[in-house]
């Protein structure tokens, strides 16, 4: 195997050498199959100080000058055939209630563009510490998004306040808590505890799995051989790092079979889907 980055460790990737070497073993391939995987791309480090060197351009400290604000989620937009050397940041203005996109070229501010949006980005694990500061939590507490993980509360003035919605988990009881991030207030709605609802709805229990923050960089090269012979080469990405608007599971790129392309992306899209409700007390009606 040749020089393997950290997550080239996680499980998704590990699973991969596992099945291939269990067909090994179990006689279903008799000759020889080696798995190599080689670290491609830039590193988180690059990503974060292009970042960076963006916040602190004359534009950004411009428009955020005097303001609250947090990235969210940053990436390079190497999904993108003709975007393969750009980046983009989402940051929150939590002072005045908008979203705004940095894009260009690294360490380039001359190519830098800052977009205005009322669009509500999905929270990282920094905003949702800051969440569960909020509304109370205690030490040892599980806090997650729940599904929808933001929601919208349109003001006057026509901007649209950020609201937070956690599931906060103590022992076998779990609570939904609604935190605007704009004025740093909760509002707990009327729910049910999940504790309640899980003896109707038989619903399956959180594995209270940690997640990364959309944009963490990872990805390599695999080329599988039989023998001497080249069967299939492609790029596998890390699921924070894939190309769904909202993130997808483990994405494969350029997949090759024999030198012949077979594929150039693949990979399962994210999507928040409200279902019709069925049962009373059951919920969330929402399935990721």
């Amino acid at each position: 195997m040749g020089n393997t980055a950290h997550f080239l460790q996680q499980p998704h990737f590990k699973l991969l050498s596992v099945a291939l070497l269990l067909l090994n073993l179990s006689g279903v391939i008799c000759t020889d199959l080696t798995v190599s995987v080689n670290d491609i791309g830039a590193s988180q480090v690059d990503l974060n100080d292009a970042v960076a060197e963006a916040l602190n351009s004359c534009q950004a400290r411009d428009l955020l000058n005097g303001t609250s604000h947090r990235v969210l989620s940053s990436d390079f937009q190497s999904h993108i055939k003709s975007s393969a050397d750009l980046f983009q940041a989402t940051v929150y203005d939590y002072s005045r209630a908008r979203s705004i996109l940095l894009s260009g070229t690294p360490f380039d501010t001359s190519t830098l563009t800052l977009t205005e949006t009322n669009d509500q980005p999905a929270p990282n694990n920094e905003e949702l510490a800051d969440a569960a500061s909020i509304a109370g939590a205690y030490n040892g507490d599980i806090v997650r998004s729940s599904i929808p993980p933001v929601l919208t509360e349109e003001s006057d003035d026509g901007t649209s306040q950020r609201v937070l919605r956690l599931v906060i988990t103590s022992g076998n009881s779990s609570r939904i808590v609604h935190v605007n991030m704009n004025t740093r207030t909760v509002v707990t709605p009327n729910v049910a505890r999940s504790s309640e609802k899980r003896a109707t709805c038989a619903a399956t229990a959180d594995a209270n799995a940690a997640s990364n923050n959309r944009g963490l960089q990872g990805q390599g090269d695999f080329t599988i051989s039989l023998g001497t012979q080249q069967l299939w080469t492609f790029t596998a990405i890390r699921p924070s790092s894939s190309s769904g608007r909202m993130g997808s599971g483990v994405e494969l790129r350029n997949v090759k079979y024999k030198g012949k392309t077979v594929l150039y992306r693949a990979h399962v899209p994210i999507l928040n889907v409200e279902y019709e409700r069925q049962v009373s007390g059951c919920g969330p009606y929402y399935r990721d």
